[in-house]
């Protein structure tokens, strides 16, 4: 589980995965992530968890790699 490592305990996790049925969402939940997004990610959905990670005090620093 993710969360059983110190360094990740604020960070605000979100798995992307083709999967959107209950369990697999559950599945999301019980490894640790704090939300789960189904493909394909629609740009009003990842800015809301944007707000939401900012809100919940989990969040890094985002860094874009090129």
């Amino acid at each position: 589980m993710i969360r059983k490592e110190p360094a990740y305990d604020s960070i605000f996790l979100v798995a992307l995965t083709g999967y959107g049925q209950s369990s697999d969402q559950d599945a999301v939940r019980n490894a640790g992530f704090d939300d789960h997004l189904v493909k394909p990610l629609q740009p009003e959905v990842l800015s809301s968890l944007l707000t939401k990670s900012f809100r919940t005090g989990k969040h890094t620093d985002l860094t874009v790699d090129k």
